[in-house]
């Protein structure tokens, strides 16, 4: 069988890999675009606020905001797990370490955003 056919099994892995990484890339500057614009405009609009006016619900809904952002670090993070997991099971020191670099970026984004509603919402 040629090695550039499209029946090949080891070809249909590679495209199936290159297409899984571009879509794990725009997954993860998704999730950094996004974390990025809801930060911004939450601290913007939760700073300008005038004297007297009672901010309980903006309290409330930007807890929800970041407890939505937690999950989601939650999710990259099993996702990276499972990447650490796959790649020792099949002996991949690739996808392994791709695994770990997932996992200490989720626990990075995650202490940002502690940091961030510290620092900004307290």
């Amino acid at each position: 069988m040629n090695r550039l056919s499209n029946n090949n099994p080891s070809v249909k892995a590679e495209k199936k890999n290159a297409r899984l990484k571009r879509m794990q890339k725009i997954y993860n500057m998704t999730v950094v675009v996004s974390t990025l614009i809801t930060t911004t405009s939450i601290s913007s609009s939760a700073v300008t606020r005038p004297s007297g006016v009672s901010t309980g619900a903006m309290n409330k809904i930007i807890d929800i905001v970041f407890y939505i952002l937690y999950a989601g670090c939650a999710i990259y993070a099993a996702s990276a797990a499972f990447s650490i997991v796959k790649g020792h099971n099949e002996e991949d020191p690739r996808t392994m370490k791709g695994g770990i670099a997932g996992a200490v970026i989720a626990g990075i984004v995650c202490g940002s955003l502690i940091a961030i509603k510290k620092a900004i919402f307290s």
